[in-house]
């Protein structure tokens, strides 16, 4: 659980998990709701790996930028008394949002590398698909192992919240 106890020494680890999650389901969204929503028309798979590539990168720097407000708002809330601390931000808020945003780009990349190795952008698109639900069971898997729960549970719940959350917002615009 080395990589987990590293991260988790600037970012909290319920932050982590829903970085992961949000990451994934912003791809997922991308990939199955372009399938679900242009049925009849073929899908350039590599065009639509650009755009979700593009969306997490913009979504880390927003979620990077929220991190940092938020940390700004709770440092004030907190704050007590003629003794309290300067509210203002730290090196290591700065970390853990830089460390968000790296979380919820890199979450785009192994939905990308079936196009690198697939020509045929469908099948390409599928197997990313599959590659991120199953992801989805991977990192619920491992939190759960994290926090001792089960992890095998952990993991199915995970990825059932992921795809039923992908299913939803696909229809109201993703």
């Amino acid at each position: 659980m080395a990589p987990f106890q590293r991260l988790h020494r600037n970012i909290a680890p319920g932050d982590t998990l829903g970085e992961l999650i949000f990451g994934m389901i912003m791809v997922m969204t991308f990939t199955l709701g372009a399938r679900l929503i242009g049925a009849d028309e073929p899908t350039d798979g590599r065009e639509l790996m650009i755009a979700a590539l593009g969306c997490n990168i913009a979504w880390g720097i927003i979620d990077g930028f929220l991190y940092l407000l938020g940390a700004a708002y709770e440092r004030r809330a907190n704050a007590t008394g003629a003794d309290a601390e300067p509210i203002g931000l730290r090196a290591g808020d700065f970390r853990a949002a830089v460390l968000i945003c790296i979380l919820v780009i890199l979450t785009a990349v192994p939905a990308a590398l079936p196009f690198m190795f697939l020509e045929d952008s469908y099948v390409a698109l599928r197997v990313s698909n599959a590659l991120m639900t199953l992801l989805l069971f991977v990192v619920g898997y491992l939190w759960g192992k994290h926090v001792g729960a089960k992890p095998i549970q952990s993991g199915l719940l995970i990825m059932s919240i992921g795809v039923v959350l992908v299913l939803v917002a696909i229809p109201l615009g993703g």
